[in-house]
Order: C-alpha cells, then sequence, then structure tokens
C-alpha cells in the first residue's frame, strides 16, 4: 500500500478513536452532573430518612418504586409506567468501539424518532474475556439520537445474542407490566427519564430516552413493536 495511503487510514483511526473518547467523555461527565445536583438535592431528606429509620444506603441498593398514574390504554396497547424514587447505578467494564449501520438490522430502519433529534453515534459494546485485556467479545449495538441544545437524547441497545449491557439497574420484581402490540416490556421512569427492556424479533432491546414524553416514547415503540 502507498506510504500516504497508510498515513491517511492511522490518521482516519487515531480520529475515530479521539472523537469516541471525547463522547465517552461527554456522556460521563453530564451524567455525574446530573448526579452531583440530584445528590444536593435530596441529601438533607435522605439524611433525616436515614436518622428517624436507621437505613443505610449502598452503591448497590436497588432502586424503589412507587405507584404511578400514568397509563395509556389503546386497542392494541396498555401501557403502565413505574416511576423510580431510586436509581441505581453501577459501573461496567467494556469498551465502545465506532461502527457503520448494521447490516440486515431493518427493525430499527423505519423508526419513529422526534424532528429535533439527529443520529449521532453508533457504537459496539464489546468485553473482555476475565484475566484479559483484550475487548473482543461482542455484546450489543447501541444507536445513539441526541439533540446539543435541549439534552434530549434516545439510545437504543440491542443483540440477537445478549441482553445489552446497562449502567443502571433497578427492582424489576414488583414492576407492573405494559403490552404493545402483544409484546410484554416494562417502562420505568426517573424524573426526566424512561427506560425499558424487552425481546422482540429475536432481539433483546434495552431503550433509554431523556426529556422525551410518554407520547414520544409511545410512538417510537409503536414503531419497533409492529
Amino acid at each position: 500500500m502507498h506510504k500516504n495511503q497508510n498515513l491517511k487510514k492511522v490518521f482516519d483511526y487515531e480520529f475515530n478513536r479521539e472523537s469516541m473518547k471525547k463522547q465517552i467523555l461527554f456522556e460521563r461527565e453530564r451524567r455525574e452532573e446530573k448526579n452531583r445536583y440530584r445528590n444536593l438535592k435530596y441529601m438533607v431528606p435522605v439524611c433525616m430518612v436515614m436518622l428517624c429509620c436507621g437505613v443505610l444506603f449502598f452503591n448497590h441498593t436497588p432502586s424503589k418504586l412507587q405507584a404511578s398514574q400514568q397509563e395509556i390504554k389503546k386497542d392494541t396497547s396498555n401501557i403502565r409506567v413505574n416511576t423510580l424514587l431510586v436509581l441505581g447505578e453501577k459501573r461496567i467494564d467494556a469498551e465502545m468501539k465506532n461502527i457503520a449501520p448494521v447490516e440486515g438490522m431493518d427493525i430499527l430502519k423505519d423508526i419513529t424518532i422526534p424532528n429535533d433529534l439527529e443520529i449521532i453515534d453508533r457504537y459496539a459494546i464489546y468485553t473482555r474475556k476475565e484475566k484479559t485485556n483484550d475487548y473482543t467479545i461482542l455484546n450489543s449495538y447501541v444507536y445513539s439520537y441526541f439533540n446539543q441544545d435541549t439534552q434530549r437524547e434516545i439510545r437504543i441497545s440491542f443483540s440477537d445474542k445478549n441482553q445489552p449491557m446497562r449502567d443502571y439497574y433497578f427492582n424489576e420484581q414488583d414492576a407492573r407490566t405494559s403490552y404493545m402490540n402483544h409484546c410484554a416490556l416494562k417502562i420505568y421512569q426517573y424524573e426526566d427519564t424512561y427506560f425499558t427492556a424487552f425481546k422482540y424479533k429475536d432481539y433483546n432491546f434495552d431503550i433509554e430516552t431523556n426529556k422525551l414524553t410518554l407520547e414520544e416514547l409511545e410512538s417510537l415503540l409503536q414503531s419497533i413493536i409492529q
């Protein structure tokens, strides 16, 4: 291969890596800033509960649910939202690698996305074997849609082999089930964020939205679960 082509290939690779690192740092800083605000906001009430009830919270405490009044019933759907009082977070050991659109993934071809959002990233999540530093095990693909001005966001993770990894968790035992075109799923809300996970056409989906309305989430789900 020509020397200039080699240099271009190296430059493109390094540029993509740097762009991916900036995106990861941006999302991490945004989440940490939101967590700091939330912690300050609820510090006094939580401390009072701890003093009165003698309850000690750890990082891996499951999220708490409360009954939600939000419910949408239609002929083909019954949407029931589970409101989270506390969101549990966890760290994941994985590596992100930018990808082109996934061939054959027609299930996301005609999804309904709000007009103000645009796709900003497509990447794959890789994990590693124990006691190695090589992230070669494909976990899932992620499509990310975002609006820089409003911070509105949709992140769709999917895989036909694995359950997509997530950096949050909650107790699903007492959660109410929703139905969309006979597909069962569970929908959670924490502040201005919705979470849902389901299996459709042999694919496992894990979807997180930020600052979207419940109606916008329902339109997105209907465009996937047909």
